[in-house]
């Protein structure tokens, strides 16, 4: 007798391109490991894994203290007399050097802002606009110095966390994200033409999220924004997901709910999850979460995908490192380069499987698979468009548990036609894994 495993099955058209995603912006993490230690410890697993990009704070609060810096009217006062700026305390940037040495790109954030401006040791007084702007100076000078080492700037971090709103005037704090926002990147964009974006904001907390007030201020224009920023921690995959959805269809104007007056000024502006990870009062995931996340967050054209905590980096934790890993493995992630994702069409039951597709510029397409469910599961792609020339089939399998990688043959690989037209692949997925078929030329 022979089980039917349940099959999912994806139409895949290798002719249409659904997003192009940079790999040397899309993987990366946060935080820089600022000892030898913990060089030592993280670095060659980082690199192992395909981590390319690294998000870290420029502490513009720790900059600017209020030793240096009282008040707002001194800042003012003495913007323009040689030696102030000198006198910042700018070893505060000095991650940003060895991340550079160590060969990883830098995303630098500009937060927090300096306490002279602040009326609460957060934020300026709604209105203030001597305070606000000299915000934005700080973020200005501060890019200004580090500008050529850094890839991309990101405004401000989780207002609604890192700010209160008592005696500033503000109603919440997401209410002066706008203001966090604006005044930063009126002065950043004199100082670069690289990324530019933000809010950084976690998406349906208790306090609200910037998406609820940014897209929404007058003075947002296509022009003013080159990426949206959110952060995202939920442990169900279907929650999970639906954060990034509902981000999207508000900044396109697509969200039923939307005023009909909304102009929807960022609308089709990428969206890079700066942070990310499974939500801590839930108990800890396994290696088949962050596989599923990784593939649906590559199949919806995502543009940066930053996971939060670098501890699930340490060589100890080898199990929950093997989606990283096969990426790499199966080339998508092998080096820095564009891919192009391809449009899938699927039929069955997917809650617990999932699926991209995607070509290298060597031509070579990798189709990848995630069950995060308890039973096996059989993975069918049907692939469109696809040239006649003959491929060679290259499996990865990563298995929850399991020591390491297996280097596999798939159950059934077959052409279905020599000639230009559709093609049959198939494999299955023990429960908790991930597979990556690359068919190379």
């Amino acid at each position: 007798m022979t089980l039917d495993l349940p099959s999912v099955e994806w139409a895949v058209d290798l002719r249409r391109t659904e997003h192009v995603v940079d790999t040397s912006l899309f993987f990366g993490t946060n935080h820089w490991p600022n000892t030898p230690e913990l060089k030592a410890k993280f670095l060659p697993n980082l690199r192992k894994c395909g981590i390319r990009l690294i998000r870290g704070d420029m502490m513009l609060q720790a900059l600017v203290s209020k030793a240096v810096c009282p008040d707002t009217a001194t800042f003012w006062k003495r913007i323009g007399e040689p030696g102030f700026i000198d006198s910042w305390d700018w070893k505060q940037l000095g991650w940003i050097d060895e991340v550079r040495a160590e060969g990883f790109k830098v995303l630098a954030l500009e937060a927090y802002i300096p306490e002279c401006f602040t009326v609460n040791g957060t934020l300026p007084t709604n209105g203030d606009e001597q305070a606000w702007k000299g915000w934005g100076e700080v973020c200005y000078q501060a890019a200004k110095r580090v500008e050529k080492k850094v890839d991309a700037f990101e405004i401000f971090n989780e207002a609604h966390f890192f700010t209160k709103a008592d005696k500033t005037g503000y109603k919440r704090t997401i209410d002066a994200d706008p203001d966090i926002y604006h005044y930063a990147h009126e002065r950043l964009a004199k100082v670069t033409k690289k990324p530019l974006g933000g809010p950084a904001t976690w998406i349906d907390v208790w306090a609200g999220s910037a998406l609820e007030t940014l897209p929404f201020d007058p003075r947002s224009k296509p022009k003013n924004l080159d990426y949206f920023s959110i952060h995202i921690y939920d442990t169900p995959l279907k929650t999970f997901l639906s954060r990034f959805d509902k981000t999207r269809a508000v900044l396109d104007g697509t969200l039923p709910s939307l005023p009909s007056d909304y102009k929807a000024p960022w609308k089709s502006k990428p969206i890079w999850l700066t942070e990310w990870d499974f939500y801590w009062e839930n108990p800890q995931v396994g290696m088949e979460w962050y596989g599923f996340i990784l593939a649906e967050l590559l199949s919806r054209g995502i543009n940066n995908c930053l996971y939060n905590y670098q501890e699930n980096f340490d060589p100890k934790d080898a199990d929950l490192q093997k989606p990283w890993r096969l990426l790499v493995e199966c080339g998508l992630n092998a080096k820095s380069q564009k891919v192009r994702v391809h449009p899938l069409a699927s039929s069955g039951s997917s809650e617990d499987l999932t699926s991209a597709c995607a070509t290298l510029p060597d031509g070579s397409i990798v189709l990848i698979a995630a069950n995060a469910g308890l039973s096996e599961r059989k993975a069918h792609w049907y692939l469109k468009g696809m040239d006649p020339k003959p491929r060679t089939v290259q499996v990865i399998r990563a298995i929850a548990s399991y020591p390491n990688l297996d280097f596999i043959t798939p159950q059934r690989s077959e052409a279905k036609s020599t000639l230009p037209g559709p093609r049959d692949f198939e494999c299955t997925l023990p429960a908790k894994s991930m597979v990556a078929l690359r068919l190379v030329r």
